[in-house]
Formats: C-alpha cells, structure tokens, sequence
C-alpha cells in the first residue's frame, strides 16, 4: 500500500477501523497531492466534529478512584490521539515533497498514535465508557490543520501540544497509579517514553529548517502564531527530565519554564512611564539620560501589576536568571515585549486586548498605544479618545487635588484648616504674598506637574533665594505653582483606589518620605503596627473600626467618585496623605495629591499578596550612593545573604526576608527592593548595614 493510500484511509475514513489500519508495508512511489484541506477529518457519527464543542468540558483531576471517572478523562486523552493521528495523516497529503526521511519518521509517530489511542480506548471501555459517549473538541484540529509547511507542523503538533504532553502523560501515570489503576499506569509509561522520542524527531527537523542564526527558543518563538505560544507547550508539573531526554537545551528548557502568555483571552497590556507629567506639560519632550536609566531600572515595578497572563512593554527584559529567581519567590510573570525591537510589537497587531494600563495616561502613554486601539476587544470600554484628553490632563494636577482638597467639609477640628491647604500661584508675587501673611516660616512650592518630589523647592525662614526665585519664574512660563506651609509630619499614608463603574477601596498604605516629601518607600499590611499611642489613638478614637478609615470611606471616597464619573476616569488612583502636629495636637491632612495612575503603594500592595497575610511588607527604592562604593551584584549579593528568603510550606507564601525585585545584573541606579518581616517601622527605612 502507498503511503498516500494509508493516510487517506486514515483521514478520510468513517469507521474507527479505517482509522487504526495497520499496514506492514508501505511505500511512497506515488505520493500525490491533497487537492483540498478538508474542514474536519472523516469519523464515526458517534465522534464527529462537525456536531463537536469547541470547548468540551475537562473532566478533572480528582475522584479518579471512581471507574466512571477515570473512563471519562481516558476518552479526553483518546480524542487527542485520535485527532494527532488524522493531523499526521493530514500532513503526510498535503506536503507529499517533504523529505522522504521525513515523511517515513512521520509514518512511524502516526502509527505509536494509533497504538496510544486503541490503548485508552480499551481502558475507557473497562471502565464503562465507550467512544462518543461524552462531547468532544477539536481544538488540536483547528490550530494545526493550515500549517503551511512541515516546519510550520513540527513547531506546532511536535514542540508544542506533544511536548505539553511529557507533563501530562508523566502527572496522569502518577495520579493513575495513585489510584490503584495500574494497568492504566503502565500504558501511560510506555506513552510517555514515545512522546519523548516525538518530541526529538520533531527538534530534529525544526533544527534543520530553523534560521541558523537564531537559537532554538528564538526561532520557536517567532515561528508560532498567536492564539498559540510556547505557553501551550506546558502542561502540569513542568518536566524538565523528560524536556532534556528529548534533546532540547538548557537554555531552551529554562526559557519555557518562566514563560507566560495568554492562551488566547483578550489580555491587558502594562507600560511603565515614570515621567508621564513631563510629557503631560510638553509632547515633545525627550528624556535624558538619568530618567532613562530611572525608567529602565525600575520598569519591573509594572510586573507586580499584571495578572496572570497579561503582557508588559519593557525596554529590556530582565535576565533569565532573575526571572526564576522571582518565579521561585511566588511571583507571577508576565509576557515581557521589547518595545525597541519592532518584531515583537509589530507581532500585537494579531492579538486582541482587554485593556491597556500603562503607570500614567500621558502624551506618552497614549502615543505608545496609539496604533494598538483597534486591537482593543469590543467589550473594551477604552478609547483612544476617552484614555487621555484635556480634561483628564486637568484632572491630573496638582491644583485639581488642591482644588478637591477645598471642597472638603472642615469643620471638624481634627482635619486641617483651609487656611493652611495652600493656594495656587501665576505669579512670585503672589507666593511672596501668601508666604509673608502665613504663620509659618518655611514652604513647599510644587510645579503643578511633578511626581514623588520631583520639580519641588523648599523656602525656609520666609526667603526665596535668588536661584529660587529663578526656578519659579522658569516654572511659572508653563503651569501654575502650588504654596503650601510646611507642617510638623507624623504619618504620611497613602489609599489606593481603582476607578471603574464606581469607585473601589483597595488598600490604605504607609509612605516613607524625606524631609522634601520624596517617596523613600511604601509600607503595606497591618497599617497601624508600630505607631506611637497616640497617633494610634487619633487614627481609632477609641472605635473598632478606625475613624480615619470611616472618614474616607465616609465622606472623601463618595466625593471624589463623583468628580471622576464627571471626568470619565477609568484607571487606577492613590490619594497621598497624612497625619500632622500642631499646637501639641494631631491633625489630618486628607488630600495632598491625587495621583490618577498607578502609585508605589499600589505596587506594594500587590507584592504584599505574595507574604504571610500577618506580616508587614516595605518596597523600598535603594540608591546606589547608599552600597558605600559596593557594586549594585557585591550590594545585593549582601542584601540576599543578610535578609535570606524564607517560604512558608503549604501557603508558599513569603514568610521573611527581602526579594530583590529588578535585576542587579542590569540594574544602573537603583535596586527596588520588597522586605517581609514582622516588627518593622518606619524610622528604621531605609538603613541596612552594608
């Protein structure tokens, strides 16, 4: 019989006994040609796919002790051999000048296939169940039957859904076996070494077609065409074993290992723009050095922002290393795209999104996903128009929150007196004015635009220095200043929130900042641990539930709801506070900024998800002028062996310890630190012994 004549019957054929033909002989004299890739293969009406759901129901992992479950997972496992061996016939007709080697390697996979499939089917029918009893699906048929060529084929079927199974073959025969099902456990064993030998024959001809120039995972990962990625080539308990055993690298095995992509949902996309308020003043503003190496240092912060499967715009990709450090850590990664190399962002032009978070909406943020908002799902409610526009531009400085501030009721004594939230100025003689009929002697002048201290002076003893008073008017050419009185701080404290139909509380975190008010670090978990009775005592007053928590949720939140539905926000906020002396009493300043973008206290609360819930978190920004002329690797090889990591078995949550959250080896500036422990205060940040 010709090979043709075989995998037609094969592909073609109505009966199961058609399917699993057994021939001794075949030869290929008279290979043909498929004149047309049929839409499903041909099956008994019990199993065809043309009635089949395109997602049929796993039947789960658990209560296999029970025949009638264990017969309904062995006829899943027996569809997907079935359709592997009608995709290979399928491929043996439509590519009949592919190397004759080939092709007979091809043959021989196509038949394993059908002993792997008569073996489940035997087992499914002890147990009860015959073929066709439950839905099936015919996903493998749909992602692999328009294979273009038999590298196409071999990426596809070979290294993606038949390397899966080397973790589920491996996990099934351990789970079977567990059962007392050893029959079952055996056929499993013999599988598993054939899928290996698949596998293999499928890196061997992708290595001889593959651009030599690219290593196995580069070219991998650029021959696959999303909905599929090198995700779907995972399955359950990564196998390493078995990964080398069928050739494949180290680099290669490690590289999957960490990798995270969306199976085909509508993903969000995060983006990290630090100086968003500068592009906010000036479109064509172009960063130096310094803030780019800002930007690149501490870019994974919008990591510990993704969920499971989302994707993140970098600039660079953290080291492989450092990803399975941070995967050993707990952390979920992300789907990391470079955005200086134009494959990997022409390639998200084929997929759909969710939604696009970038840290800040900007000129910047909205320039970077301007040619990706077709690509939003028609569920999206995002739109090029409604992410940024002048009014959301308004509402993201500081004299909108000076303004919001205002409009807080102050009657009750223990908030702060209009009088000292400060004004708005166009001119340094209004500052002048405001400071000389102030109280105070010293003062804040913030730019209208600036982040975490940036474009900020400090005026003392009531005198604006000459390169003071410089600054302000170059400042005043563009946007207004805010004046404010500097205060005798206790507590800076922030809330974070996400705005969407309505207003949601996510957390109340504890900031540390310096003298200038420049954020040194965020403190997440138990918010009052630490603080002195009396600052405790005005936080509670004496309730069970906190009376600065109840005035929040009370009276700010509501308001400020009201101001964003107004303005059509939709994103993520953080209100910076906090709790001052004056007169030998505590007050509470409830508005200074209102941040609409993601915040330090929310990337903190974030990665406090991954520690014990009774501990305390600190995400802390260490410069290097603080390693005392150590290397960014000698400083944090010191940092790791000082504050080691300890895991809680059972939770895998982080008992104790600090996670260095952005690469070291990459790192220029700064290190971005998150410490878990159990009596951490504020004054003790940042000092480490070095």
């Amino acid at each position: 019989m010709e090979i043709r004549e075989f995998a037609e019957q094969v592909l073609f054929g109505t009966k199961l006994t058609d399917k699993f033909i057994r021939v001794d002989q075949l030869s290929d004299d008279d290979p043909g040609a498929l004149s047309h890739v049929p839409n499903f293969p041909g099956r008994p009406d019990r199993l065809s796919l043309q009635q089949a759901e395109t997602k049929a129901s796993f039947p789960g992992l658990h209560g296999l002790e029970d025949d009638a479950h264990r017969g309904l997972l062995l006829h899943f496992l027996a569809n997907h051999e079935l359709l592997a061996l009608e995709l290979m016939a399928l491929m043996l007709l439509k590519f009949p000048d592919a190397p004759e080697s080939f092709r007979k390697g091809l043959v021989k996979t196509l038949r394993d296939e059908q002993d792997h499939a008569v073996g489940y089917i035997k087992r499914m029918n002890d147990c009860g169940i015959q073929f066709g009893d439950i839905p099936i699906n015919y996903f493998f048929w749909k992602s692999i039957a328009d294979a273009p060529s038999p590298m196409d084929y071999v990426a596809r079927l070979s290294l993606t859904f038949e390397q899966a199974n080397l973790d589920y073959v491996r996990h099934y025969q351990t789970l079977f076996a567990n059962a007392g099902d050893m029959a079952t456990a055996e056929l499993l064993k013999t599988i598993y070494l054939d899928e290996i030998s698949h596998v293999h024959y499928g890196l061997v001809w992708f290595r001889r077609w593959k651009n030599k120039n690219e290593s196995d995972w580069q070219a991998y990962k650029n021959q696959l065409e999303f909905p599929l990625t090198p995700n779907r080539a995972k399955g359950i308990d990564f196998n390493s074993e078995g990964r080398e055993a069928s050739g494949f690298d180290a680099d290669f095995i490690r590289e999957l290992e960490i990798f995270e992509s969306s199976k085909g949902r509508s993903c969000s996309i995060h983006f990290y723009n630090p100086f968003a308020e500068r592009y906010m003043l000036d479109a064509n503003f172009q960063p130096g050095k310094e803030m780019k190496s800002i930007t690149c240092d501490l870019e994974i912060l919008a990591l510990f922002l993704c969920a499971k499967d989302d994707l993140l715009l970098c600039h660079k990709r953290p080291s492989l290393a450092h990803l399975h450090y941070l995967k050993a850590a707990g952390f979920c990664l992300a789907e990391f795209i470079e955005i200086e190399k134009p494959a990997e962002l022409k390639s998200l032009m084929k997929r759909r999104f969710s939604m696009f978070k970038p840290w800040a909406w900007s000129n910047d943020s909205a320039q970077i996903f301007s040619t990706l908002f077709s690509r939003l799902s028609s569920n999206s409610k995002q739109s090029e128009a409604s992410v940024w526009n002048d009014e959301l531009k308004a509402a993201a400085s500081k004299l909108w929150s000076l303004e919001f501030a205002k409009s807080l009721d102050s009657k009750d004594n223990d908030l702060i007196d209009p009088s000292d939230l400060g004004i708005a100025a166009n001119s340094l003689d209004e500052i002048l004015t405001y400071i000389e009929s102030h109280e105070s002697n010293s003062f804040f002048i913030k730019a209208e635009y600036g982040a975490s201290g940036q474009n900020m002076i400090r005026i003392k003893n009531n005198t604006i220095e000459p390169d003071q008073a410089g600054w302000i008017n170059n400042m005043l050419k563009n946007q207004s200043l805010i004046v404010e009185a500097e205060l005798e701080r206790v507590l800076d404290f922030s809330v974070q929130c996400e705005m969407t139909d309505n207003l949601k509380l996510i957390a109340y975190t504890r900031l540390k900042t310096d003298q200038r008010g420049q954020y040194m670090g965020s403190i997440c978990g138990r918010f009052a641990h630490g603080l002195d009775e009396q600052t405790v005592q005005f936080i509670y007053k004496g309730q069970r539930k906190a009376w600065l928590m109840d005035y929040y949720e009370s009276q700010v939140l509501p308001l400020l709801e009201m101001k964003l539905l107004k303005i059509k926000y939709r994103g993520p906020l953080g209100i910076d506070a906090f709790i001052y002396r004056q007169d030998g009493r505590l007050k509470l300043k409830a508005v200074v900024e209102i941040n609409l973008r993601y915040t330090m206290g929310r990337v903190a609360v974030e990665l406090g998800k991954q520690m014990n819930s009774k501990r305390i978190g600190i995400l802390e920004i260490l410069n290097k002028k603080q390693f005392n002329g150590d290397s960014m690797l000698v400083a944090t090889e010191k940092i790791a062996r000082q504050f080691p990591l300890e895991i809680h078995e059972g939770t895998e949550k982080i008992n104790r310890g600090t996670v260095l959250l952005n690469d070291p080896s990459q790192a220029e500036n700064f290190i971005c630190t998150f410490s878990i422990g159990t009596d951490f205060s504020v004054d003790s940040l940042p000092v480490r012994d070095f």
